[in-house]
């Protein structure tokens, strides 16, 4: 005998944002923005093609300036990089973020997903939804491009359980 079981029409997280956490969606933003992308890679084109115009450089052979370029590109990146994640970890110590620290219980019901903070209640509909995005440590549900739903993969009990709710909320945006 077979019988019919749905999945139920809603499923709840809870968990809780830290400071570390916040970090991460800072510079996993950074890394997924065109722009500044670009920037840093035309800086250091352009960084390497003034290093390469110095007089120590420019009679050197090219089996010589071409790891030298490489190396001065990746220190100069390292160091861009460096500067960021002190300059974002200073801004996120310093400030409050009320709303946003603390206890979060995210529900995935049928009209929308509806966050819970101590703070505030929203709903935010299935049709406004942008994307879903898995990294390592979080889950991030982007409701705009600007607005991030930051699910630590630690609230969940199993990889599994993450991956089903992800795929849960995926097939709410889909749906819509």
């Amino acid at each position: 005998m077979t019988t019919n079981v749905s999945k139920p029409s809603s499923a709840t997280i809870r968990y809780s944002i830290r400071r570390i956490d916040l970090l991460r969606l800072q510079l996993y933003g950074y890394s997924r923005n065109r722009v500044v992308v670009g920037f840093l890679l035309l800086a250091g084109v352009v960084a390497a093609c003034l290093v390469v115009r110095e007089p120590y450089i420019v009679h050197r052979p090219l089996a010589f300036k071409i790891p030298f370029v490489v190396l001065f590109d990746a220190l100069l990146l390292g160091f861009v990089f460096a500067f960021q994640v002190v300059l974002s970890g200073l801004m996120i110590l310093q400030g409050k973020h009320r709303g946003l620290l603390g206890e979060h219980v995210l529900e995935v019901r049928d009209d929308g997903l509806l966050e819970r903070t101590d703070f505030n209640e929203s709903l935010h509909r299935w049709a406004g939804f942008d994307k879903v995005r898995s990294t390592r440590s979080s889950l991030y549900i982007y409701v705009t491009d600007a607005l991030v739903h930051v699910v630590p993969l630690r609230c969940f009990a199993s990889p599994a359980d993450a991956e089903a709710f992800r795929n849960r909320v995926q097939e709410k945006i889909d749906a819509a």
